[in-house]
């Protein structure tokens, strides 16, 4: 992100630090804290700095929870513009549920930047995405090339891409992965979803609420591409309604 950053330099390093805030993990909390009440410590100025971020996470996924939730009701708005507010609510939920933040966090690489992040955790939620991808792959394989007609075409239309670029979300499905009709565990997704909503929070409050969006709607594009009526139809088999 740095690297394609436009800011200033000052604004740049106000990003960097932000950044390393929302990427920070913290397990190790607990001794962190404890570390920082007894000035025994030699290393007492680094834990503070541990401490600071840490805490700092939690305004950082605030602002970044409800900026999510602005800028995919404002993109729905734009493809959607006759969408009534139960529709909203279902295009928007199933966008943003848990398991979609982290399905498309770990498609894009970010959850090898997070610092000390459960390595189990990890293997786990890589081995549901790739059995979600694979039954995914053999339901638009089976309906013609995606879930509405017109199959690979009408995708790349939407998408507008050239129908021989390969669709990332295959597994996804309303919301949850495909072949799961209920959330995951939190064990397999709290930890991983926090961080990325935290992340987006950092690039908000370092270069505004547009610049994020830049960055991190790409990344949504391909789940929100369909309509309320589409989306239900398509992925009955969500809980999200």
């Amino acid at each position: 992100l740095s690297a394609n950053y436009s800011g200033s330099l000052d604004e740049c390093d106000t990003c960097k630090i932000l950044l390393t805030a929302a990427l920070f993990h913290d397990d190790d909390m607990a001794s962190i804290e404890s570390t920082c009440d007894s000035n025994r410590s030699t290393d007492w100025t680094s834990s503070m700095d541990l401490l600071c971020l840490s805490r700092f996470r939690d305004m950082l996924f605030f602002v970044g929870t409800y900026a999510l939730q602005l800028c995919t009701t404002t993109d729905l708005y734009h493809r959607f513009p006759e969408i009534d507010e139960g529709g909203l609510h279902i295009l928007r939920a199933r966008a943003i549920a848990d398991d979609t933040v982290v399905y498309i966090m770990f498609k894009a690489g970010v959850h090898s930047t997070i610092y000390k992040l459960n390595q189990d955790i990890i293997e786990a939620f890589e081995a549901k995405m790739k059995k979600a991808d694979t039954l995914g792959m053999q339901d638009w394989q089976a309906r013609g090339g995606w879930v509405l007609p017109g199959g690979i075409e009408e995708f790349a239309r939407r998408r507008r891409m050239s129908p021989s670029q390969t669709p990332q979300y295959r597994g996804f499905s309303g919301g949850r992965l495909f072949g799961k009709s209920k959330k995951l565990d939190l064990e397999y997704t709290e930890e991983p979803m926090f961080i990325m909503k935290a992340i987006i929070g950092a690039l908000v409050l370092s270069s505004g609420m547009h610049e994020m969006w830049k960055y991190i709607g790409p990344l949504f594009e391909e789940v929100l591409l369909l309509s309320p009526e589409e989306s239900l139809k398509a992925y009955p088999e969500s809980t999200i309604k």
